[in-house]
């Protein structure tokens, strides 16, 4: 299914905007792209890598990527699955006390879209810059009560918002990297 979603779907969204030729093509993605260690993170770079090649590519329509952390109100997020902790009066579920997250609310994502919609051009990768919190402190100011269930298979301490390599050639702007 991932697969499916994050490839083949790209690629037959981009088909369709080869052939129809909308003014702009913009694929949200995840932190998770950088510096991928599992198969969803791979999934989405290489949507964000096939969106950038359109971009450079195909001309007459605009092609982009934006990158973001969690976005807050997803479903299957960290809060969606303490609430359900909390309703069945279980310790919240932490992963490494360690363990560090970038957040955004999706009014934040929505804004930071259309931020972008009218300066994409050719290929680019939005990033915003947001803030990482801590997940041990983050849970501790929702419940007293913790169970460590430690990392899953491929799963890192702390995301980063951009890879080694895309420093290379990142713009940086006030609030954003590109």
């Amino acid at each position: 299914e991932t697969i499916n979603v994050n490839i083949n779907g790209v690629v037959n969204l981009i088909k369709a905007a080869i052939k129809e030729r909308p003014e702009k093509f913009l694929n949200i993605s995840t932190d998770k792209a950088a510096n991928a260690s599992t198969l969803y993170g791979s999934t989405k770079q290489l949507s964000e890598r096939l969106t950038s090649w359109t971009g450079y590519h195909i001309k007459g329509t605009k092609c982009a990527s934006v990158r973001f952390g969690n976005v807050i109100e997803t479903r299957g997020n960290v809060f969606e699955v303490w609430n359900e902790e909390l309703k069945n009066n279980e310790p919240l579920s932490i992963t490494d006390p360690s363990m560090k997250r970038y957040f955004f609310h999706i009014n934040e994502a929505v804004e930071f879209i259309l931020k972008c919609l009218p300066i994409m051009n050719a290929g680019e990768i939005f990033v915003p810059k947001m803030q990482s919190y801590s997940i041990k402190e983050l849970a501790m100011k929702i419940s007293k009560k913790h169970k460590i269930i430690g990392l899953r298979e491929g799963e890192k301490l702390e995301e980063c918002l951009i890879s080694k390599d895309e420093e290379r050639k990142v713009e940086e702007e006030k609030d954003m990297w590109i």
